[in-house]
Order: structure tokens, then sequence, then C-alpha cells
């Protein structure tokens, strides 16, 4: 999001997602000065990295603040159809007055077979997706009409394709959660995506934790790396098959019994 904004010769205002408000947006505490000068506004459910699946009232309560000061939401949607527990995100478009204010983005990766993985969804207000139609006009060659008609062949099999990665990662986002839980972690699971938003242990840094797993051979995201919200956390995936998620617990338990880390009470974080 900053890299497109910085192009664009943009002012970037960061806004926290702090574990005592679920990691939503706090929108009351946005300032009303900076609120009134925003021309665009980012967010992403199921958000990366936390977990954590927007509702139906916290979409409301946004389109009325982007109403109120004339800002164009823009929802990263991409993690859309990886929700788990029977849990289904929704759109922002369900939202009365979303089209006014709001577009889209979405993700065709969910097809199979790796070709549709660069292939994404606009949907929303017409006049900001003709800006982004005029820019992709320019940045981008024309996609070939036989991967769209492929993709678009793959539709009626959505379901399907769906009920396959959500039981796929499902699975292998309990066995991450309860492995971590093991160690001495009280974490929830996430609603959706595909990580854990693991917070580090007392006196850690995310950079100094993320360094102590890279040399037991796991790699990590710091949350220092991911805004200035992020620290005390770092971002762990959970997409690689079983057997290397237990080999990554297993090296995980190792490098903390070696640090004196282990079975220690950890900060809760809550992905409610």
């Amino acid at each position: 999001y900053r890299t497109s904004a910085v192009l664009a010769n943009g002012q970037i205002q960061s806004y926290p997602l702090h574990g005592r408000n679920d990691f939503l947006p706090n929108l009351k505490q946005i300032e009303s000065r900076i609120a009134g000068q925003a021309k665009l506004m980012y967010v992403g459910f199921p958000n990366d990295p936390t977990g954590v699946v927007a509702d139906h009232s916290f979409f409301r309560e946004l389109i009325d603040f982007a109403r109120r000061h004339n800002i164009i939401v823009c929802h990263d949607a991409t993690q859309h159809f990886l929700t788990y527990d029977r849990v289904e995100a929704p759109s922002l478009l369900q939202t009365p007055g979303a089209m006014n204010v709001g577009i889209e983005l979405f993700s065709l990766s969910v097809l199979p077979g790796g070709m549709f993985r660069d292939l994404g969804v606009a949907v929303g207000n017409p006049s900001a997706l003709a800006a982004i139609s005029q820019l992709t006009s320019h940045l981008h060659a024309p996609l070939l009409p036989g991967l769209l008609a492929a993709a678009a062949a793959e539709f009626p099999r959505l379901d399907r394709h769906v009920e396959a990665m959500v039981s796929r990662c499902g699975s292998q986002r309990d066995l991450m959660v309860s492995g971590l839980r093991d160690l001495g972690w009280h974490l929830p699971a996430p609603g959706g995506g595909p990580y854990v938003w693991l917070p580090v242990p007392p006196r850690y840094s995310s950079v100094r934790f993320s360094i102590l797993l890279r040399k037991a051979g796991v790699f990590v995201v710091p949350g220092a790396y991911l805004g200035e919200y992020g620290e005390g956390y770092v971002r762990i995936a959970f997409n690689g098959d079983e057997s290397q998620i237990r080999e990554a617990l297993d090296r995980i338990d190792r490098q903390m019994s070696r640090f004196r880390l282990r079975k220690r009470a950890f900060p809760a974080v809550s992905l409610a």
C-alpha cells in the first residue's frame, strides 16, 4: 500500500491495529483533521497479518466514516475465501452505500493449476474503477484471452475449489496453533488467512526473536517490518504440508529449550 501511495506522491498516515480493539481500526480515534484531508483508505480482511475477519457491523461503521469524510475505501479482499470454522467473510459491497465510496480487490489464486495466481478482480465505485482501468492500460500488457477464458470456465466449480482449499489450510492452521499452544502460547486460532500473528516472548523484540528462529531454520516476518504498530509480534505462515509444519514446530521447540524459553506463559493475543 505504501509503495503505490509514494509513487503517486501521496502523504501516508498510518492507523494502529491493537489487540485491545480486536485488531480492527478504531475509527473514532482517527483525528478529524486527518480524516478530512484523506482521499483513500486501505483496509484488508481477512487481515494480513492478524487473521481477523471483519463483520457487517464494522463495515457499516467504516462506510459511514468514509461518506462523512468523502474518502474512497479500498478493501483488499484477496483472502476473502480463506476463512475457517464456517465463518464467512462479508463483502464490503454488501454494506448499504458502499458502492458510492468503496472498491474491493479479489484474487483468483483460489482456482487450481497455479496459472491464475496473478489474476485479480476489482469491483465497486465506477469512477475509481475507471481510474484503475486507465492506469493498468499503461502499466500492464493485456491479459491473454485464453487465460481469461480458462479462468471463467472454472467459475462454476469455484465452491468446490474453495472447499478443498479451506479444508487443507484449516488442517494446517489447527496443527500450527495446537503446536504453538503446546509450547506455551495462549493463542486463539486465526479466523482467516494463511498466517498466525504470534506474540514474541518477554524481553524480545520482533526482530531479535525472528533472528533466534532463523538460526533454527524457521523463517518468520518480524512485526516491525509490517509497520510501526507491528512490534511485539511475528508473522508465521502455515501454508506448508503437515510434515513441514511439524518440523518447524520441533525446531522452534528445540531452539526455545536451548534459550530456556520453553513452557513459559507468553503474552495472550485476542482475535475475537
